[in-house]
């Protein structure tokens, strides 16, 4: 994180949790509740109902909102992850979705990297990414 350091990215609020906790992230941000923020990252997001975050995404529109979604492909919410992935792209919501092959749902060991990797998406790309 240190090169995003010397590109004075500080002081913008990023969204982040894992589990349960990464769901509540993406409702929270489109809930508009913190409106200085720049996006969410969500870490195995257990999500269960994609059409709860697909209410709050068409009530509360943030059209300046990216995110980044960390799962694998042995996580039991993987295919949910999926779908809300596939949601945001339906609604030109940018959004990186980063799958681990073989990863449950649990951190996988190359965590920085790829926490580093969302936060570089959130802060520093304009539009989907490719």
């Amino acid at each position: 994180m240190r090169h995003l350091k010397k590109r004075r990215a500080f002081g913008t609020a990023i969204l982040a949790g894992a589990s349960q906790g990464g769901v509540l992230t993406v409702e929270l941000g489109f809930r508009a509740l913190f409106l200085d923020t720049s996006g969410f990252i969500a870490a195995v997001p257990a999500i269960k109902d994609v059409s709860s975050i697909e209410k709050s995404i068409k009530e509360k529109r943030r059209k300046d909102l990216k995110g980044c979604l960390i799962t694998g492909d042995k996580d039991p919410y993987y295919q949910k992850t999926l779908e809300l992935a596939a949601l945001f792209e339906k609604e030109g919501i940018p959004c990186q979705c980063i799958v681990k092959e073989g990863m449950g749902h649990f951190f996988p060991e190359d965590f920085p990297v790829l926490l580093e990797q969302a936060v570089e998406f959130i802060l520093y790309t304009t539009g989907r990414p490719e």
